[in-house]
């Protein structure tokens, strides 16, 4: 659909040829010279392919994570506020666990690389010094400062891998990721009629300008309308489609890769007696 759309486009820019069959010049003599090999079934099955390449290349596909600018200042957010506040609660619930299981903070600095805490020698020794050299006290600190770094990548990453969330979906709950590929679906398509049919009609305004048939215009003024909504029903289900896998991730029927790093990191074991790491 999208491919025969700007088909359309093109043949309206190019003044909007008709087929004939009397001509021996051009690419419709060129046509009609071999015209005789191949049945009217043949031009469709060739245009119809034409369309397809056209509306492959052309398929409107929000990348996870990105953001869509309408101008210099009106920018649309992958996810809605309220699926975002669901993915940072469920990443504060995975740090929570962290903390309750004490898990190690320099392991976790470690696995997921993050800037270290202490850079010098002379910060660690004076790092040692302020806690008295408790090493639960140190592991604390150390692991709470940790944290504090990871949630936002991790917020940003369980984002951006919606899409390998919704393969696991699809093994998990095929009733769920069934809604999620239909919402998306539904949402690329939307969005991707919607340019041709925007120049589509600014090419009706045009075309009825210097003509006394009063259909042209009106017709291009209704598919701008159509656009608009277009591409408001678009984003809706393109958020729906998103919240129905970030609502898997929040009820547990799937989880992300760096939650389980998280819960995969060992906790810190002391020594009662001597309060050493061991």
């Amino acid at each position: 659909m999208t491919g025969y759309l700007w088909i359309v486009v093109l043949w309206i820019l190019v003044e909007m040829p008709l087929p004939d069959k009397d001509a021996k010049d051009g690419v419709m003599g060129a046509i009609n010279s071999i015209g005789e090999f191949f049945t009217p079934t043949v031009y469709i099955a060739v245009l119809s392919f034409l369309a397809y390449v056209i509306g492959m290349l052309l398929m409107v596909d929000i990348k996870p994570g990105s953001t869509v600018r309408l101008g210099s200042r009106l920018r649309l957010p992958y996810v809605s506020m309220t699926d975002r506040a669901i993915v940072e609660g469920h990443v504060e619930a995975a740090l929570h666990r962290a903390r309750l299981r004490a898990a190690d903070g320099f392991k976790i600095q470690r696995e997921f690389r993050l800037e270290p805490m202490l850079k010098t020698e002379q910060a660690y020794d004076d790092f040692r010094l302020d806690h008295h050299e408790d090493k639960r006290a140190m592991n604390e600190s150390w692991r709470q400062y940790a944290l504090r770094q990871l949630k936002e990548p991790m917020v940003e990453e369980n984002i951006k891998s919606i899409p390998s969330l919704a393969i696991k979906l699809q093994d998990k709950n095929a009733l769920l990721f069934g809604s999620y590929d239909r919402d998306k679906s539904e949402s690329e398509f939307r969005l991707s009629i919607a340019p041709p049919l925007a120049v589509l009609s600014v090419q009706f305004i045009m075309l009825g300008a210097d003509r006394t048939l009063v259909l042209w215009p009106w017709a291009g003024y209704v598919g701008l309308i159509a656009v608009v909504a277009l591409v408001v029903k678009g984003f809706q289900k393109r958020f729906s489609s998103v919240n129905v896998v970030v609502t898997a991730l929040e009820i547990g029927t799937i989880e992300s890769q760096m939650t389980t790093r998280l819960d995969a990191v060992p906790a810190d074991v002391y020594d009662d007696k001597t309060t050493q790491t061991t």
